[in-house]
């Protein structure tokens, strides 16, 4: 059982993003994206169904149903759509003359920054914290 958010086109293929229970665990409630061709069933519950699961019931007892605008401030955060999972630093190094051509002067994601000199690559490796 989910709550469906919103529709979206990524990489060549419609989405629905939803809020509800994981298919791998039914006790897990967290936001998932379903590619819109492999659904293979929709039914349309009404809230006081017992189905519905009291987590994903809560939020709509209490008025907290997110909105498609919610998934837009979210995705703008990430780099990619599956914004609910755990974000992490990452470090991408170009040759020189690659990074020239096609990355310096162009549009980057906000989260990107450029390491500048040699201080700000110790200092990136230093903070740098992989995951446990």
């Amino acid at each position: 059982m989910v709550y469906p958010v919103c529709i979206y086109y990524f990489q060549r293929a419609t989405y629905l993003c939803a809020f509800g229970q994981t298919l791998k665990n039914k006790r897990t409630i967290n936001w998932h994206n379903y590619r819109l061709d492999r659904i293979q069933e929709l039914r349309g519950l009404d809230w006081l169904n017992p189905s519905i699961p009291a987590d994903v019931r809560h939020f709509y007892d209490t008025n907290q149903l997110d909105q498609p605008e919610y998934i837009l401030h979210k995705i703008s955060a990430a780099w990619d759509l599956d914004f609910y999972r755990e974000s992490r630093k990452m470090l991408i190094r170009f040759n020189q003359d690659f990074s020239q051509s096609y990355i310096k002067n162009s549009f980057r994601h906000e989260t990107f920054r450029f390491l500048n000199d040699k201080q700000e690559f110790i200092q990136f490796i230093r903070d740098y914290k992989p995951n446990e």
